[in-house]
């Protein structure tokens, strides 16, 4: 029995190995943008980081198979609710991950989503802290993604500015930096947050991503914007939804208080309640898109330029506004920055369904927008 076990596990991180190497490499061009010769000291590299996290994953995975025991499982529940600062060493942090792993699995196996044996494929995996940055490129003349490069965390805000208005100055390029809370390697490297229910909802989010990598859509995830924003907005609707619930469940079956790393640092914001943040930033992308329509591309900027100080001014904080980071926000369609009713779509559909696994099933097999758009009509129009 035990043989079997270990076997198992072994051949599905085979697998997983396999699948690794294509969707790091089967896309690979050797050829090097303009973009990518700016920021070649500072970029991100993906592969080390997979052959440093994967196998030291698996390997205290595989440790834990044969020393884990129900104490070492409880104390680290109990370490969900209070985690000190000061104990942060690799073992601690590697159980901590394994039992974020094992309550997200939990509640995906309670939506129905199917296991093989006693075994979620893929399995949920998420590695803490990290997350590398994203440059994401916009033309200047409209709002388009049409490049973005993974960067170390670690760049300084100084370099960020410089590569930002040296894209813009001597290629014409809209450009921005983002602080990503999470990317879908494997496994997941998730931000550093102040809030374990956004932990949550970030590693289901990204575990979402692995789900669908196996299937035409998340295949088609890069297929054109549409595909990917429809991509996007699955996860974040089932990222949210899952990643909650595993929320309720550490406070109703834990009964812990998570303190909020940040009410330790006397850092509040101010918001301004009559301010509608939703509202106004939709009127900015709105006005943005009016702007660049007529090629008033610098009377476009400078409007963009002082909503941000607007959102400044009225607490939100933003460190710029410009085409570049409505092209990265506007991909997520539940985003006041985004123009897409993708995510107004799936809501509907969402709502016509009992569970997550069920909504999912319904989307796993479509490869275009077109094949969405039908699925939709029939489900919601044809019922109306």
């Amino acid at each position: 029995m035990l043989f079997s076990k270990i076997v198992l596990r072994l051949k599905w991180l085979i697998i997983i190995i396999i699948g690794i190497f294509f969707f790091l490499f089967i896309n690979d061009v050797p050829k090097i943008s303009p973009v990518e010769k700016l920021v070649i000291d500072h970029k991100y590299n993906l592969v080390l980081w997979e052959l440093t996290n994967f196998p030291q994953k698996w390997l205290f995975k595989i440790k834990q198979f044969f020393s884990v025991n129900e104490s070492v499982l409880d104390t680290s529940i109990y370490n969900l609710c209070d985690y000190p600062e000061n104990e942060k060493d690799s073992n601690s942090i590697s159980y901590y991950e394994e039992t974020l792993e094992s309550l997200v699995t939990s509640i995906l196996v309670k939506e129905g989503f199917p296991i093989w044996g006693d075994f979620m494929f893929p399995p949920v995996d998420t590695k803490l802290g990290g997350a590398p940055n994203l440059l994401v490129i916009s033309p200047r003349d409209r709002i388009e993604r049409i490049e973005e490069i993974l960067l170390n965390p670690s760049i300084p805000l100084s370099t960020i500015e410089h590569i930002e208005n040296t894209l813009l100055l001597e290629q014409n390029l809209s450009a921005i930096v983002i602080e990503l809370g999470g990317i879908a390697t494997y496994p997941s490297s998730i931000a550093e947050m102040d809030k374990l229910e956004d932990i949550l909802i970030t590693v289901s989010h990204e575990w979402i991503h692995h789900y669908l990598f196996f299937h035409p859509l998340g295949q088609s995830i890069y297929r054109d914007s549409q595909m990917t924003t429809l991509n996007e907005s699955i996860a974040v609707i089932l990222g949210n939804e899952i990643g909650r619930q595993v929320w309720e469940e550490i406070k109703l079956n834990n009964n812990c208080i998570l303190i909020d790393r940040l009410n330790n640092q006397e850092k509040k914001i101010l918001k301004d309640n009559s301010f509608n943040f939703n509202m106004v930033m939709q009127e900015t992308r709105e006005k943005v898109d009016e702007y660049l329509q007529y090629d008033q591309i610098k009377i476009a900027e400078d409007y963009m330029h002082n909503q941000r100080d607007l959102f400044e001014s009225n607490g939100y904080p933003i460190r710029k506004i410009n085409q570049a980071y409505f092209s990265f926000y506007g991909t997520y369609a539940n985003r006041p920055e985004s123009i897409s009713l993708t995510y107004k779509y799936l809501l509907e559909i969402r709502n016509k369904v009992s569970s997550s696994y069920e909504f999912v099933a319904l989307m796993q097999d479509i490869s275009s927008y077109e094949e969405f758009l039908s699925i939709y009509n029939e489900l919601i129009s044809d019922n109306v």
